[in-house]
Order: C-alpha cells, then structure tokens, then sequence
C-alpha cells in the first residue's frame, strides 16, 4: 500500500466485513487514519451497511419467509440458513443507501440502490520500443515514458488532472496545459481521455490529481489547494483522487 494512492474499493469492502487478513486490516487501518478520502469513503460504506441492517433487512427477511412459507418446495429452507447468506451478499454486492425525509416515519424511509465502486483513476504508461503497461500507485517510471489515464464510476461531468513532479513543479496533464477542467463527455463507466503526456526530466515522486466536478475548476484554483495540503487537497464542489508513482532516471 502506498500512502500516497488510495485504498481500492475491494478492500474498503473486505475491510467492512473483517475479511482482510491481520496485517493488511492494520495496513489499510492506519491508511484511513491519515487519508481523508479512504476514510470519507469507508464511513459512507459503514453508514450503509448500518442503515440497511436497521431498515431494509428486517422487512426483507419478512418478506422472503412469507414467500419461503408460501411454496412448498421451499420450506426446507429457514430463516437460520438464507439470513446470514442474504446480509453478507447485501454488503459484499450492493450498498442500499437510505434517506429520509425529515417528516417521514422510518416505515415511509425511501430506500435507494446505489453502486458501491468508488470512482477511480488508473495510469497508463508506454517506454519507447515497449508495449503499454499499468501503473500500479507507487510504481516506477522514467523520463520520456508517455502516459494515458482511464476514470472509471465517475459520475462527474469534468475532470482536470494535475501533477506535481520530484522538482515541485504544478503541471496540468489534462486538458494538457489548460485553464480550467474539461468535460467529460456522456455518461460511461469508463472515461479514457484523449491526452498522452510524456514524461519530462525532472525524478523522484511524482503525484497526479484527478479533481471531478460538475462544473470547470480553474487551475489556479487547483494548484492552491494542492499547495496547502499535498495528502489530501481540498476543493469546494469538486472530489480530489490522487495517485503517486516515482521518477527514475535510466
């Protein structure tokens, strides 16, 4: 785990339901610990299971047993046996997000599905000669390698990426060079922008920041909050992924 990447939303999950093994709990504990985002994510993941054990399960064990009662062929299976597989899919498969008007009872609670995938970015990298390549938070690359970057889950309408390399210089990557944040473009599950960009001379870590928004975010307006807080920028209206690899020379 790199402390300058997030956690992924598969061990956000496993983390939830005591499925990591000891030492990779602690690891990805003590992320949340410095790591505004992860945390952020990881309370709305034990808000939901929370929410749906107190609303939602109670009505749908009900439900299912009055069916189970109904259908002969069934009965042979209790409550006993489908209820923990049920609550354990709920949490390993789908959030159910609930939200309540202040004047509702908790019988009129609406309940949403919503997905459970984080948005994220991925890194892609090709060395002159090579084929293209993932590139793992924490991974190493060298000058002159080019990049492509890939968002997925986002439900954003603009994105601006950002970087701060080894020398401490801020750089926009997408729109290369721009002013402001682009648009996405229509909704899809996966967003592989059209920007490659080389890699320049300057070594050591380099951070990119992806900041989603629903509306354009000036780059000076990124750069400031970069500036203030490197770990965990942020910006008013807009979510800040960041991904960290190191620059080394040949």
């Amino acid at each position: 785990m790199n402390d300058r990447g997030h956690l992924p939303a598969d061990t956000l999950d496993l983390l939830l339901m005591d499925a990591l093994e000891r030492t990779q709990a602690n690891a990805a504990r003590a992320h949340l610990g410095h790591c505004a985002t992860c945390a952020a994510d990881y309370k709305q993941l034990v808000d939901d299971k929370q929410r749906f054990e107190q609303y939602v399960l109670p009505r749908t064990q009900a439900a299912v047993a009055e069916g189970v009662e109904s259908r002969r062929w069934l009965r042979w299976l209790s409550p006993r046996v489908w209820a923990p597989v049920f609550a354990l899919a709920s949490v390993g498969i789908v959030a159910l997000l609930v939200t309540a008007n202040p004047t509702q009872t908790e019988d009129e609670v609406y309940v949403g599905v919503k997905g459970r995938s984080a948005p994220s970015l991925e890194v892609f990298a090709q060395r002159e000669g090579g084929s293209p390549f993932q590139v793992k938070p924490g991974s190493t690359l060298k000058p002159k390698d080019t990049v492509r970057f890939v968002l997925s889950h986002v439900t954003a309408t603009h994105v601006l990426i950002a970087s701060v390399d080894g020398a401490g210089t801020f750089s926009v990557y997408h729109p290369f060079d721009g002013t402001a944040s682009a648009a996405l473009g229509a909704a899809a599950p996966r967003h592989e922008l059209p920007d490659a960009v080389t890699l320049d001379s300057a070594l050591g870590p380099e951070t990119l920041y992806a900041v989603l928004s629903d509306a354009p975010v000036e780059r000076h307006a990124v750069e400031a909050a970069v500036r203030a807080n490197p770990r965990s920028p942020a910006l008013a209206g807009a979510r800040v992924l960041s991904f960290g690899f190191l620059k080394e020379g040949p």
